[in-house]
């Protein structure tokens, strides 16, 4: 620490190096400091506050953000206070801290500055009132402004979620055919979910959409692993689907990754391994982060656990305290009996995951997985209590189904079951996660679905199987 003494951007340094340490302790208190020292950045208070939640100290982190002097000073400040406003909501927002996000979005809101973050955050406190149709008003008004394709993608996933399936199809379409990057193909997923596609329905979808050139076979592909493969049982249908898939010449990814995770959820660790390294390459300094929790785990369950040990360490030294050295610690931790640790870490890696969209397995569903794993492989049922608190989380800020699914399996509580039961099969029947629910109860949830739509307004009150 000493080393950068009379330099001015001191701080800066000590705060990058802490940022990939495990002490986070000392990370806030050098936010802390510059905080007190330049109390106008705002970057240290969304980065002080990010912090604090992984401690689980949701207050701390609310009061770090509202000290930010201008809050205080400013009644109008234009679209950079309504951003710097949002950005703090949406903190919160995907945390699962629904109550302290609205503030801070209401508070964007009160500017009026008419940016896109004022849309935004309108948009999300209508999501927190299930009003999904005044939410999808404000992303269509949202579009017409910026012409933001992830504006129109949004306007598509509340059109399926409403019902109104043609006018989300031809919107999806249209964004999916005007992207130059990831953007919708995690939202393709979803619709095609909710509507149940067969795995030709979803390679007829795939080939109907004219996409980004350069990227459109790995998109397709990355689709067709996700919607066949993710919450989905372990059947050779799905790595047949991902074998007649177009694909760039000699690149075999999804299917390495497909045949890989096929194992894994056989509980073949041994297979699921050969396939994963030949996949990240030779060894561990050329493994990326999908995969990364997976080796682990597989090393640590064979009995290899310095060499699970060693990948990790050998991954942190190249990339850091990320989401997916956080998830192989908790798998790593988690195995050899460290139940405290494996679920500090994994709590960890829910405040810091990455977006679901362009990623090869959706962070939400990849942390809930590892919990999941967890508590099949080391009998320890206190893995619930965390998996279905970081279900109900993602809940509050998108429909992500195998949030719901988890909960109709896991939940001690029938009235819980059975809501989050109506919930997951309206948005994917098909999810695995659902087979052994008992017959009454899926009946009681389709009769319920038959006349009422979760998504509509008043629905979550009525939501109840009589």
């Amino acid at each position: 620490d000493h080393r950068f003494v009379g330099d001015p951007r001191r701080g800066e340094y000590l705060i990058e190096r802490a940022t990939s340490s495990e002490d986070q302790a000392r990370h806030a208190a050098l936010l802390q400091d510059e905080i007190r020292a330049r109390p106008g950045d705002w970057k240290n208070y969304l980065a002080l506050a990010r912090v604090q939640l992984g401690q689980r100290d949701t207050p701390a982190a609310f009061s770090t953000l509202f000290s930010y002097p201008a809050f205080k000073a400013q009644t109008s400040g234009g679209a950079e206070l309504s951003q710097r406003a949002h950005d703090a909501g949406a903190l919160f927002w995907r945390a699962g801290e629904t109550a302290a996000a609205i503030q801070f979005f209401k508070l964007s809101a009160a500017y009026k500055s008419g940016s896109q973050a004022e849309l935004s955050s309108l948009r999300l406190i209508a999501i927190s009132e299930n009003q999904w149709a005044d939410a999808r008003k404000i992303a269509q008004t949202e579009y017409d402004q910026s012409k933001s394709l992830r504006a129109l993608v949004t306007e598509s996933t509340y059109s399926f979620l409403l019902g109104e399936a043609g006018i989300g199809w031809r919107r999806l379409k249209e964004a999916l055919q005007s992207s130059k990057d990831d953007t919708g193909w995690d939202s393709a997923v979803l619709a095609n979910r909710i509507v149940a596609s067969t795995d030709d329905e979803l390679l007829r979808f795939a080939k109907s959409v004219q996409a980004n050139p350069a990227r459109e076979q790995i998109l397709k592909e990355r689709f067709l692993f996700q919607a066949s493969m993710i919450d989905r049982p372990a059947r050779e249908g799905s790595l047949q689907l991902l074998a007649s898939a177009p694909r760039q010449e000699d690149d075999y990814t999804y299917q390495l990754l497909g045949a890989g995770y096929f194992s894994f959820k056989r509980g073949d660790y041994p297979a699921m391994i050969t396939a994963l390294r030949k996949l990240g390459g030779a060894g561990p300094s050329k493994m990326n982060g999908t995969i990364l929790p997976y080796i682990v785990m597989g090393l640590a369950k064979t009995g290899k656990q310095e060499e699970a040990m060693a990948e990790l360490e050998t991954y942190r030294l190249r990339g850091g305290r990320d989401f997916f050295y956080l998830l192989a610690k908790g798998y790593a931790h988690g195995l050899r009996g460290d139940f405290e640790s494996s679920a500090t870490a994994l709590w960890s890696a829910f405040t810091e995951r990455p977006d679901d969209g362009g990623q090869d397995i959706p962070p939400t569903y990849q942390l809930l997985e590892t919990y999941e794993k967890l508590r099949e492989l080391t009998a320890d049922a206190r893995y619930l209590t965390p998996l279905l608190d970081v279900a109900k989380r993602l809940q509050s800020n998108w429909p992500y189904s195998w949030a719901y699914a988890m909960e109709a399996k896991y939940a001690p509580d029938s009235s819980a079951r059975e809501q989050a039961l109506i919930v997951a099969m309206y948005l994917d029947r098909l999810s695995e996660h659902l087979a052994g629910i008992p017959g009454n109860d899926l009946f009681k949830a389709k009769r319920w679905l038959s006349e009422n739509n979760p998504y509509l307004p008043g629905a979550a009150k009525r939501v109840a199987m009589k």
